[in-house]
C-alpha cells in the first residue's frame, strides 16, 4: 500500500492520469483511485480532491491555471445561482447518463457545485406540486418517487453485507451506517444480532460466513477489533498521527458514519498505565508515541546526533522516537546511508508498514524485537 499523497503535484499527477485516459475530469465526488485511472477502494479520494480545489479561494496562480487548462470550474463552496428546473433536470439527466440510475445520496454536490442530491430528494416531496410533463420526464431517468430507499428482501441485505466484508474483512460498523447508495446497513447488522433467535439455520451460517458476531448486541468494538483499525491506518499512512476527528470503518478512508479512531488513540494515550503490557507492544509495533513533547524533544535530539537536517525533514517529527532510532540502526547495518546528498532522509523513513515488509521483507516489529529488545513500554 502507498502512502498517501500529501502534495499538492502528486495529487495533480494522478488527475493528469485520469484525464489522459479518459479525456476529460467529470470525476465523480467518491471517485477513489492509486493510479488515476482504475477504482480502487482502498486509493486516495481524487474526487473529493478534485472537489475540495474547487473550494479554495486562496489556490496559488499557477495551480489554478493547471486546473483551468484541465477544464476546472471554480466556484464558491456552494453554488447559488438559481437554476431554472430544466437546468436542473439536465443535470439529473447527466448523472443518470453516467451512473445508469437516479439514486442520488442526499448530500451529493455535482463538480459545478450544485446540490443535486437535495434538487432531487425536493421533487420527490413536492411531487404533488410537478406538472405530469416534468413527472414523465424524471420518470424516464430513473426516478422513483416513493420512499428514497424502498425496503429489499433479506437475500439483498445480505449481498451488500457480503460486500461489505468482503471489502473490509469485518462487519464492525455502527448502527447508523449507511452505503452510499443509501441503504442502512448498520441498523440491519443490529436487527440481525437481536433477531438471532428468529433467525433460520441456513441464515445464521451465512452471516457467520461473512465474520457476523451475534454477541456484540451494543455494536461496539473490542480491544482487538480497535486495534485492527489503527494496524489498517498505520500500515496504510506510515504513522499513528490520527486526527482527532478521524472517524472511520476501516482505518483508511474518512467515513462519518463509522468510528472515530482519532479519540480511541488518545484515550490509550491517557490509559497507558493502566493498559496491561502486551498492548502496550501491540501499539508500539505501530509507531505508538506515548507522549508527544517528550518524542518530539528526542527526536530533535536524534537528529542532531545524526547530522539530520530538520528544516529540509519536518515529517519526521509525526514519527515515533523508537520507529526511528531502530531504522538508523538498520539501515547502519546494511551500511546505508541515513540521507542522500542533499540531505533528505532515506525512503524507509517514511514508507508504509505494507512497503517496508514488501522492499525489506520486515516489519516494525521486527526492527524493535531487534533493535530495542528491552525497551517494551517505549515511553
Amino acid at each position: 500500500m502507498n502512502n498517501m499523497k500529501n502534495t499538492w503535484d502528486e495529487w495533480y499527477n494522478l488527475l493528469i492520469n485520469y484525464y489522459n485516459h479518459y479525456g476529460n475530469i467529470d470525476i465523480k465526488q467518491n471517485f477513489k483511485t492509486l493510479d488515476g485511472i482504475n477504482y480502487n477502494e482502498s486509493g486516495y479520494s481524487l474526487g473529493t480532491w478534485l472537489g475540495n480545489q474547487r473550494l479554495l479561494n486562496n489556490l496559488e496562480e499557477e495551480k489554478r491555471n493547471k486546473l483551468l487548462k484541465l477544464g476546472l470550474k471554480f466556484e464558491k463552496k456552494y453554488n447559488r445561482v438559481k437554476l431554472t428546473w430544466e437546468e436542473w433536470y439536465k443535470l439529473a439527466y447527466n448523472y443518470y447518463i453516467k451512473n445508469n440510475n437516479l439514486e442520488v445520496p442526499n448530500n451529493y454536490i455535482t463538480n459545478d457545485g450544485y446540490k443535486l442530491g437535495l434538487w432531487i430528494s425536493n421533487q420527490r416531496r413536492r411531487k404533488d406540486k410537478l406538472t405530469i410533463e416534468e413527472i414523465t420526464k424524471l420518470k424516464k431517468i430513473g426516478m422513483r418517487f416513493e420512499k428514497y430507499k424502498i425496503d429489499i428482501n433479506w437475500d439483498e441485505f445480505f449481498s451488500i453485507a457480503k460486500k461489505y466484508y468482503i471489502n473490509n474483512n469485518n462487519l464492525n460498523i455502527p448502527s447508523t451506517y449507511i452505503t452510499e447508495d443509501g441503504h442502512k446497513l448498520g441498523s440491519w447488522i443490529a436487527r440481525q444480532r437481536y433477531n438471532k433467535n428468529n433467525l433460520t439455520k441456513a441464515k445464521k451460517e451465512l452471516l457467520l460466513s461473512i465474520g457476523m458476531d451475534f454477541n456484540n448486541q451494543k455494536n461496539t468494538l473490542s480491544w482487538d477489533e480497535w486495534y485492527s483499525l489503527a494496524l489498517n491506518y498505520y500500515n496504510h499512512y506510515g504513522n499513528l498521527k490520527v486526527l482527532s476527528k478521524f472517524i472511520t470503518t476501516n482505518g483508511i478512508n474518512y467515513n462519518k458514519s463509522g468510528y472515530n479512531l482519532g479519540e480511541w488513540i488518545s484515550k490509550q494515550r491517557k490509559l497507558y498505565n493502566k493498559l496491561n503490557q502486551n498492548r502496550i507492544i501491540l501499539l508500539n509495533n505501530i509507531g505508538m508515541i506515548w507522549d508527544i513533547r517528550k518524542n518530539k524533544e528526542q527526536l530533535i535530539q536524534l537528529c542532531k546526533t545524526y547530522n539530520i537536517d530538520i528544516n529540509k525533514n519536518k515529517s519526521i517529527l509525526k514519527k515515533s522516537y523508537n520507529e526511528v532510532y531502530v531504522k538508523i540502526c538498520f539501515l547502519s547495518d546494511l551500511k546505508n546511508p541515513i540521507t542522500n546528498n542533499k540531505g533528505i532522509l532515506n525512503s524507509i523513513f517514511f514508507i508504509s508498514n505494507s512497503e517496508l515488509i514488501n522492499i525489506y521483507n520486515i516489519d516494525l516489529k521486527y526492527l524493535l524485537n531487534t533493535y530495542l529488545p528491552n525497551n517494551k513500554k517505549g515511553k
